[in-house]
């Protein structure tokens, strides 16, 4: 986990308790071990997904996730009509963890909106 955040020191003990809460279940360990060993199928198939979607979508990357490139942010949103992309600065995989505040406005105001879009009234 320390390998995906920018901030390395994020990845604690707390974080990992909180982090490891939810696998402490058996069945989703299993289908949790079961989702990791597919990624690489599972980013092929959805790629058709995308370009159907019809909702507003947000799109929220890290500009220095080492799993996926933040170059890989503009083409997924692209790919999904309409969709709005925000990069965000010094952040890895998991910008909802790293930068919470800010993450959690981001999706506030694109949910407290008609179609996603910050600027519509």
């Amino acid at each position: 986990l320390q390998a995906l955040a920018y901030r390395r020191t994020l990845v604690d003990s707390h974080y990992m308790a909180g982090f490891r809460a939810p696998f402490n279940r058996s069945p989703s360990l299993v289908h949790i071990r079961q989702m990791i060993a597919q990624v690489p199928q599972i980013t092929h198939q959805t790629s058709g997904v995308l370009d159907a979607l019809t909702q507003p979508t947000l799109v929220v990357w890290g500009d220095r996730d080492p799993l996926l490139r933040s170059t890989e942010g503009p083409g997924v949103s692209r790919r999904i009509p309409g969709a709005r992309l925000v990069t965000l600065p010094t952040c890895g995989h998991c910008p909802h963890e790293e930068r919470p505040e800010r993450f959690n406005s981001l999706v506030l105001r694109f949910l407290e909106t008609r179609d996603g879009d910050p600027r519509s009234p």
